[in-house]
């Protein structure tokens, strides 16, 4: 069973960082990545993920706040998603 994951951060590094993470475990699946957390928010308004990797301090819209929206989002659609905030 492979797993999908999301990557939010506003730093290019730490995309390339959690990327290579990401492609040494067999079991995990890149599905996208997003610089802001409204992007993402958008994503997974309509799409399941199993983990999402979030920054917690970037730009418009920190991660503890997307946290929450995203939460939200994925309650009223009765989703599950794991949360990681690095």
């Amino acid at each position: 069973m492979k797993y999908s994951c999301v990557i939010v951060d506003d730093e290019p590094l730490a995309h390339e960082v959690l990327e290579g993470y990401i492609s040494k475990f067999e079991e995990l699946a890149l599905a996208k990545k997003y610089f802001n957390a409204r992007e993402a928010e958008i994503y997974l308004q309509a799409n399941s993920v199993d983990l999402l990797f979030l920054d917690i301090q970037m730009p418009e819209m920190d991660g503890i706040a997307a946290t929450r929206r995203i939460h939200e989002t994925m309650s009223r659609a009765s989703r599950r998603t794991r949360i990681r905030a690095a």
